[in-house]
């Protein structure tokens, strides 16, 4: 007979699709890797945390949740949103995450596009650090960008320079900002 406890309360201000075991300090233990959308800033993100914080909260409005530790993420990032998500006012999210090699981790954001259909959009490939080391632009979010530039609800088609713009990671937290350098130093573009 399997038994289970609850060992640690976390919270956060959007969906969490998608979570990992993944030792990204090389310590010997699994951090949490989670991913999904943060409804406060309309970006996909990505968190890391300890297993052993036993309550916290990523971010949210001052007084929200006073019980509740915040900041105490390992690493918490917010993937840029693509034109597209713009154009048609919808918040990318993360949605599939995966251990590419043994220490390189696959971050799939999709935009959801209608109802509940979402398209692949882009997937981001980073390593132990959370750097960038590969960035795919799928050929179905590259199709949603023609149609929108079709209907007029977007400016040009789709553009190297999008994809410069989307290589660019936003670091939230506070144990993090040691390594806050987000920068595509070392990225494969991949066309």
């Amino acid at each position: 007979m399997i038994t289970a406890s609850l060992s640690a309360n976390i919270w956060h201000t959007g969906w969490i699709f998608d979570h990992l075991l993944m030792d990204l300090d090389s310590d010997g233990d699994d951090e949490i890797v989670l991913g999904g959308v943060n409804d406060l800033k309309h970006q996909a993100f990505l968190a890391v945390i300890e297993p052993d914080i036993p309550r916290s909260i990523c971010e949210v409005p001052a007084g929200y949740a006073p019980s509740f530790a915040t900041g105490k993420e390992v690493a918490y990032l917010l993937f840029p949103p693509s034109e597209a998500a713009q154009a048609i006012a919808r918040s990318s999210r993360a949605v599939k995450l995966k251990r590419k090699e043994p220490d390189h981790l696959s971050v799939s954001i999709q935009l959801p596009v209608t109802g509940d259909a979402d398209i692949p959009e882009r997937v981001y490939v980073l390593d132990r650090n959370l750097q960038t080391t590969e960035l795919h632009i799928t050929d179905e979010y590259k199709s949603i960008h023609h149609q929108l530039r079709q209907e007029r609800r977007q400016e040009h088609e789709y553009q190297a320079a999008e994809k410069v713009k989307l290589l660019y990671l936003e670091c939230l937290s506070q144990a993090a900002q040691n390594k806050k350098a987000r920068t595509p130093h070392g990225t494969e573009i991949v066309r």
